[in-house]
């Protein structure tokens, strides 16, 4: 199978700092459960990873990207994009991630293996910054409110402020 750039990014299991571990125990459940076990344990989010694609769209709707810095040790990751639900939602945070990269599409179809690699690798880069930047804004929240996510429709309300 002739190797592209989106199943490139495709494969990568972007990370976040861990300084917002805590976002995610708070709002996310890591593995999922069932939508009653869900709602029992108060969260908003079935899986660690819908919490990060509402992170970066968050980012990316207020303009705010911030660079993961650190070593390893203080990131933490979420599962490869290839597995992340719903596809359609997905796809389209590929498709901005593509757009904010600003490569012509045209380019990718003469990237050789290496490049393509590189290319992935910032591409990666591009939706861990705008998840983090949406991090920042939803740390910023929680400190100055910690009730204000436990309203009905809060997230949605939040993103579209």
């Amino acid at each position: 199978m002739e190797e592209n750039i989106i199943r490139k990014l495709m494969i990568k299991e972007p990370k976040f700092g861990k300084r917002y571990e805590y976002l995610f125990e708070r709002f996310s459940r890591k593995w999922g459960g069932s939508e009653q076990d869900r709602r029992d344990r108060v969260k908003d989010f079935a899986k660690n990873y819908e919490l990060y694609i509402y992170a970066f769209f968050l980012g990316l709707r207020k303009h705010k990207s911030v660079e993961l810095e650190g070593s390893e040790k203080s990131r933490s990751n979420v599962m490869a994009i290839r597995d992340w639900k719903p596809e359609a939602l997905r796809d389209y945070l590929v498709a901005c991630t593509l757009a904010e990269d600003g490569t012509p599409f045209r380019e990718y179809d003469f990237m050789k293996e290496g490049e393509l690699d590189k290319k992935s690798f910032e591409l990666r880069e591009i939706v861990e910054s705008y998840t983090n930047g949406g991090l920042s804004i939803l740390e910023e929240e929680f400190k100055q409110d910690k009730a204000y996510f436990d309203k009905p429709f809060s997230f949605t309300e939040f993103v579209f402020e």
